[in-house]
């Protein structure tokens, strides 16, 4: 699905059909599981759209500790998503889990995807 991702409602609807096709599996409604820590409300998912970009870009192996709570599993890269699937897709996990409401720019994801 390609969008063009202009104003936020455009990325939030965009944005919840990749979640739930690529990330709700694991991060099960934000909640998390026992492999995947919850993102409602936690310091990655309020802070700049970037840091969850790397993530969605680039995986995530080793410990790693959420809020306090530790977990030391695997997170595939999913950089075989379009820039504008990525830009609406952390749009919608922040304002979803972390009621940041902000439009993240596909340049953003274009600037840090690895060349």
């Amino acid at each position: 699905m390609v969008v063009v991702a202009d104003e936020l409602e455009t990325q939030l609807v965009a944005g919840a059909g990749v979640y739930e096709m690529n990330c709700a599996q694991c991060h099960v409604a934000g909640k998390g599981g026992p492999t995947a820590p919850a993102l409602i409300g936690t310091a990655i998912v309020k802070g700049p759209a970037k840091a969850i970009i790397e993530v969605v870009l680039k995986g995530q192996t080793g410990k790693v500790v959420v809020d306090g709570k530790p977990f030391n599993g695997q997170m595939p890269a999913f950089d075989y998503l379009t820039d504008e699937e990525i830009a609406s897709v952390v749009a919608y996990i922040r304002k979803q889990f972390g009621e940041v409401g902000e439009v993240v720019p596909v340049q953003t994801v274009t600037d840090a995807r690895p060349k």
